[in-house]
């Protein structure tokens, strides 16, 4: 088949239905134990094992997720796919557990390539969202196959080989992502905001995201009187919600190993304060849960009759997505698949060994990045652990059990050191 015939997740939508009859483990998959299954759990897995064979990305296949049009599209395809990958993880480790070594790792890189497609097709905040997801489930299998005794040096090879391809994911993925939110939500939001000397009608336009017809408040109620201009130059309004977009993307093109956490700390959030500022009364009346007085009322008008384009950038203080803390989330499964790479280099070599050792051995081809230091992550063979100093940039010596939830002060990801 060709074309359309291979378009995924499309061809697999008629299948979507019959994951629902396969249980899902009760508890998230875990990256550094088994679960403990019941008898029912484990059957049902595997009679439903055929089933997700079938979920597999082919090499002439052409993967792409729906396309976005306002804030309003839905995501059919994101809860199916990520089910798909957590039971794919639960039949890693029941394949593994079974003796059939080759089987677990197979079904390892079909998730890694998954979470790939999906990452290399989204284009806004919520795909992004959704397919890191699936990112860090296929990461934590990979995970825990490091951690098994039994992982021999080829099968360790293999692994790591594949997510060395990935180094670039992550600032790849913020890119398509950002841009494709500005293109397909926040360029189509503002295209929809009324050009009116109105300005209860913008706001309410701008409070359902241009989603629903506006009005304005019923008469007799307090409002804002119509103007003498628009409250809203569209042009304006956009020049500055693409630059907060793209601030992130240049960034990322010139530095891609690591999160550009400057950006909000150096410019985004005093740009923030300072709209906030400039736009004083007017914030406080658009955001208001109480009826506003009179003084209330004039001193918004003032503001309306004073600031230039003060409906953009209200919108723009309030609906512009927290870029930072999406680049964070994605830069934390690319710090992982780093350190994932260091640990299947200790499998192969045999035993812990600091990253120049694996350079020199040839197990390594660079030093592995870490998103959120100005290095290397770091590496301590005497405790068999690599870590990040995670999103605050501080290094607090790499505790942790591996799971890293919420947010840790390091991301750690220690080796069981049995294994060597």
């Amino acid at each position: 088949m060709t074309g359309e015939a291979n378009s995924v997740p499309e061809q697999w939508r008629p299948l979507f239905g019959e994951l629902q009859e396969i249980p899902a483990p009760a508890e998230p998959p875990s990256p550094i134990r088994n679960e403990n299954l019941d008898t029912e759990t484990l059957d049902a897995l595997r009679t439903g094992a055929p089933l997700i064979d079938r979920f597999v990305l082919l090499t002439e296949d052409i993967f792409r997720l729906q396309p976005i049009h306002g804030p309003e599209t839905p995501f059919p395809d994101h809860a199916p796919l990520a089910q798909i990958a957590r039971l794919r993880m639960a039949l890693i480790k029941l394949a593994w557990n079974d003796g059939d070594p080759d089987k677990a790792l197979r079904l390892a890189r079909q998730n890694l390539d998954l979470a790939r497609a999906m990452l290399k097709a989204q284009e806004g905040i919520i795909p992004v969202i959704a397919s890191v997801g699936v990112w860090q489930t296929a990461l934590d299998g990979a995970y825990w196959l490091s951690r098994q005794p039994t992982l021999t040096p080829e099968q360790a090879a293999a692994l790591q080989t594949r997510l060395a391809e990935d180094n670039h994911l992550a600032a790849r993925a913020l890119t398509r992502a950002f841009e494709g939110e500005y293109t397909f939500v926040q360029k189509v939001v503002v295209d929809r905001l009324p050009i009116t000397n109105d300005p209860e009608l913008v706001l309410d336009s701008i409070g359902s995201l241009g989603m629903a017809p506006p009005s304005a408040p019923p008469e007799g109620h307090p409002r804002l009187p119509v103007g003498e201009r628009p409250p809203l130059d569209p042009e304006a309004t956009l020049a500055l919600s693409k630059a907060r977009a793209f601030d992130y993307t240049e960034a990322l093109t010139a530095e891609p190993l690591r999160h550009p956490r400057h950006i909000w700390s150096e410019q985004h959030h005093p740009a923030q304060r300072q709209l906030a500022d400039e736009l004083g009364a007017f914030l406080v009346y658009a955001t208001a849960d109480l009826p506003p007085t009179p003084e209330q009322i004039a001193a918004a008008s003032d503001v309306l009759a004073s600031v230039e384009n003060p409906a953009g950038k209200l919108y723009v203080l309030i609906a512009t997505p927290h870029w930072d803390a999406v680049s964070e989330t994605v830069f934390r499964r690319q710090a992982q698949s780093n350190a994932l790479q260091v640990l299947l280099a200790w499998r192969r070599l045999g035993r812990t060994a600091d990253i120049a050792t694996l350079l020199e051995t040839g197990l390594l081809a660079a030093a592995p990045a870490d998103p959120f230091g100005d290095g290397a992550l770091r590496v301590d063979p005497e405790r068999a652990r690599v870590w990040s100093v995670g999103p605050d940039g501080v290094d607090q010596g790499g505790q942790g059990d591996g799971e890293n939830l919420g947010r840790p002060d390091d991301l750690a990801w220690p080796a069981v050191p049995a294994v060597f």
